[in-house]
């Protein structure tokens, strides 16, 4: 049975494998017949020649090692050297040709080593800018002997009643409005100050009142130009506004124009109601609009407020910068717009946030309007050096750093100082809370603690507060807000390119803004009958998230209680203004310090908590 089984699957192999085999002899009898290629015939072999054996080449790395001794794997830390050896050659190559063509040598070419060295580095610098960045030399201001109430003299009895109408029979000055209404009312010549005070001591009014009294008691009977007799210089528009605002309602018995500098944002063909929607916020000091002889300002301005570049487009013409340039590709060069106001008739220049307005970013502009000034008033200045200018030109500033005490030094050297004794420290009343995050989302963190501080504002049975969030960069910003608008958290994000800045008034900080300049202003639980409270709607904003942009000099409102620091400040006196943006007026607030606790950027920390004694935190409360 098994032999016949065998039988039968040789029987089958066979049938199998028959084909294939067959079909293999047909293919090699079919190479033999088929016609030899050119490449073939060249290739074969000729006579009695054979092809030389292959040999391999050597490889770079052959005979650096000897026999039996070349390690299984690259060693790590040779590699590691000879990286840093690279990367030396790199940087001194670098560093030589930044010596000949005055570069700064390439971050990347860093070693990796270097990282804690270059955070020891940053954490001196930055406590090396607390201790050194402002000016302490300047003595405080005596203060005897200076007036204890907004009485008349030396004000005019229009401003005194709209001071009284404005802020409330009770209202007194703080320290640095008595010390300007001493030293900078009834002057005959023209006077040289700077007013110098912690944020939320009242420098709006501390140099707004004493223009306004002397361009009251100086006004002609009859004026020949429409040119401002007052100029005040703010860094933002937002400011400008602000400003503009306070200073109409202290002029409302006196009757001198206070209008800002700004061109408005409608269009030639905008409806008639858009235009008087536009009017209306210029009166109001919230809005923009253009001052043109035979326009708004035919009839005259008193004080005009604004930015610096706006103010030089306006006096030099619109396109000034530009003349040279070639018009598109054409060889026709561009030629600026007539001027839309004279500078001959200033008598008083204010220069607010003195402080931004001098600092390298500015000071080229503040100096040419300056200068501008001057020269239409037949004294031109040099310059450089000393510079004797023919108006009243007082500086405001919550700081004073080097390079501004510098420059002040030799531009104006008998400059009088009115400073404040507790200048570049922070308000009295502001607790500071350092919050850690919690996860790699920090936006879920702000989130957090922005629920928290609601809920203790309903467990003490009060309106929700207002909050306002600095971030470093434009980015952050806008992703901030969009994830709080996300989680049901109404916000308005402003930044300097923010299609909200667009509609030319301050319509977008509605509710965040102060209508009050200091002295202080009652909370929204203590506001007198009359005058109403602010609507806790759930749909309004309760957050601003801004950059730098609204840091210096805004007046926020008295319920903005709380204020976030969610990147490092670049410098001390940007910590100074983001900080004080609460507890303003001899007001309570709160500052949140958010940081890492560990690993990268967790140094922020621990500066920021060492330089709160340089800033004057000894007597306040620091939460961890």
């Amino acid at each position: 049975m098994h032999l016949l089984q065998r039988a039968v699957r040789c029987q089958h192999r066979a049938c199998a494998c028959g084909p294939i085999a067959s079909t293999s002899r047909q293919a090699s009898s079919y190479q033999k017949q088929r016609p030899r290629s050119r490449l073939d015939t060249s290739l074969e072999a000729q006579g009695n020649a054979s092809r030389a054996p292959f040999e391999r080449e050597s490889v770079p790395h052959e005979g650096r090692y000897a026999a039996g001794e070349r390690p299984t794997h690259i060693n790590l830390q040779e590699r590691l050297a000879r990286r840093r050896q690279r990367l030396d050659r790199r940087a001194d190559r670098d560093a030589q040709r930044s010596e000949r063509l005055d570069l700064p040598p390439r971050a990347r070419d860093v070693r990796d080593d270097q990282e804690p060295e270059r955070e020891r580095e940053k954490e001196q610098f930055m406590m090396d800018d607390v201790a050194s960045a402002f000016d302490y030399a300047t003595p405080a201001t005596p203060m005897q002997g200076l007036p204890q109430t907004f009485s008349s003299p030396p004000l005019t009895p229009g401003l005194r009643s709209s001071v009284h109408d404005f802020l409330g029979h009770e209202a007194h000055p703080t320290p640095i409005q008595r010390l300007a209404l001493a030293n900078l009312v009834g002057r005959e010549t023209p006077t040289h100050a700077m007013i110098a005070a912690e944020t939320g001591s009242g420098k709006s009014l501390a140099y707004l009142l004493p223009m306004l009294q002397e361009l009251k008691r100086t006004e002609p009977s009859a004026r020949q130009g429409h040119g401002p007799r007052g100029i005040v210089l703010s860094p933002t528009h937002e400011l400008a506004r602000q400003l503009a605002f306070f200073g109409k309602q202290l002029v409302h018995h006196d009757k001198l124009r206070v209008q800002t500098a700004s061109r408005a944002n409608v269009k030639s063909n905008a409806t008639a109601s858009k235009m008087s929607e536009t009017f209306s916020d210029a009166q109001s000091g919230e809005g923009e609009f253009s001052v043109a002889p035979g326009g708004a300002g035919a009839h005259g301005v008193d004080v005009l407020v604004g930015t610096t570049r706006k103010l030089l487009e306006m006096a030099r013409g619109r396109g000034w910068h530009k003349a040279d340039e070639d018009l598109f590709e054409k060889k026709r060069p561009r030629k600026p717009a007539q001027p839309e106001i004279s500078l001959k008739d200033v008598e008083w220049v204010v220069v607010d946030e003195a402080d931004v307005l001098y600092n390298k970013d500015f000071i080229e502009e503040t100096e040419a309007l300056l200068s501008d000034i001057a020269h239409a008033r037949g004294s031109p200045v040099p310059a450089e050096g000393l510079a004797a200018y023919p108006f009243n030109l007082i500086l405001s500033s919550a700081t004073i750093p080097v390079a501004l005490n510098t420059h002040l030094a030799t531009r104006l050297p008998n400059l009088q100082r009115l400073v404040s004794p507790s200048v570049h420290r922070l308000p009295s009343k502001l607790a500071v809370e350092f919050s850690a995050y919690t996860s790699g989302n920090r936006h879920a963190d702000v989130e957090r603690k922005i629920r928290e501080l609601w809920a203790d504002d309903a467990h003490m049975g009060r309106d929700r507060s207002r909050i306002v969030v600095f971030a470093n960069g434009r980015g952050t910003v806008e992703m901030l807000g969009k994830y709080l608008s996300d989680k049901g958290v109404p916000n308005v994000a402003v930044t300097g390119g923010a299609d909200v800045r667009s509609f030319g008034s301050n319509r977008h900080l509605k509710g965040f803004l102060s209508s009050q300049p200091a002295p202080a202003t009652p909370a929204a639980e203590e506001l007198p009958e009359g005058i109403p409270k602010p609507v806790d709607n759930d749909k309004s904003p309760r957050v601003l998230v801004s950059t730098a942009l609204l840091a210096r000099g805004m007046d926020f409102a008295p319920d903005v209680r709380t204020v976030f620091l969610l990147d490092a400040p670049a410098t001390a006196a940007d910590f100074l203004h983001r900080a004080g943006r609460t507890a303003r007026a001899g007001r309570p607030g709160r500052l949140v310090i958010f940081e890492r606790a560990k690993g990268r950027g967790s140094e922020y920390g621990k500066v920021v908590r060492r330089s709160l004694a340089a800033l004057g935190r000894t007597r306040q409360s620091v939460k961890q």
